[in-house]
């Protein structure tokens, strides 16, 4: 099941139904500690070269949460607290509205580890904010599916990862994701779409900025 995207201005707008609630995450049910840190909102900037040879650019708004008991019986962050954190963020640092939100969670003894945002939802007091590990992904397979080329997209996600074999009428020149070899050329006879290498400007480069460690419990 395809995890839906959460804009950045969505995002917002949709927690102010929830003023007045304790905000809580959670993941698989496990649910973060009362008295977590929203340590670092981060506007993200991310330029990389996919398996497909094609030049990828984007934008990301990153909430960093710190899993610790601090004050906990002060209970979890109240949402306006949450919004107000991320107002000065965008005062001071300038959130792209249009960028996905995710999220890092991690505790002391645990390193963090990457979300995207599932869904939200009310349980009495609280709204809980429902988060999926973010998995690796092939993005030209993932634009054929956007494109609604779904059968394409499998042929084209075997291929890509099978150089070796032709299936289903997609010949593939060269390993698309393969560092030692070139991607030439990934002829799709049946949708008839060809893919040129391009080169590579830069790598991955992450771009962050942030700011300083916020609690629930504070001002």
């Amino acid at each position: 099941m395809h995890t839906p995207t959460f804009k950045t201005t969505d995002f917002r707008a949709g927690l102010l139904a929830y003023v007045g609630k304790q905000l809580v995450f959670e993941d698989a049910g496990k649910h973060i500690q009362p008295g977590y840190h929203v340590t670092e909102i981060k506007a993200s900037t991310f330029r990389s070269l996919d398996c497909g040879a094609n030049p990828q650019h984007w934008h990301e708004t990153i909430v960093q949460l710190w899993d610790v008991a601090d004050h906990a019986e002060r209970g979890y962050m109240p949402v306006d607290t949450f919004i107000h954190i991320w107002d000065k963020v965008n005062r001071d640092v300038g959130l792209d509205g249009d960028a996905e939100v995710k999220f890092e969670w991690g505790g002391t003894g645990t390193p963090a580890i990457q979300y995207t945002l599932a869904s939200i939802h009310e349980a009495g007091p609280v709204v809980i904010l429902s988060l999926e590990p973010v998995r690796a992904t092939c993005k030209p397979r993932d634009q054929w599916w956007l494109d609604g080329d779904q059968q394409d997209a499998r042929v084209a996600s075997t291929a890509c990862y099978s150089p070796s074999q032709t299936a289903a009428g997609v010949a593939v020149a060269a390993a698309c994701c393969s560092p030692s070899q070139t991607a030439a050329v990934v002829a799709v006879a049946d949708i008839g779409t060809d893919r040129g290498a391009t080169t590579p400007a830069a790598g991955t480069i992450p771009v962050g900025s942030g700011v300083a460690c916020c609690s629930g419990s504070g001002a």
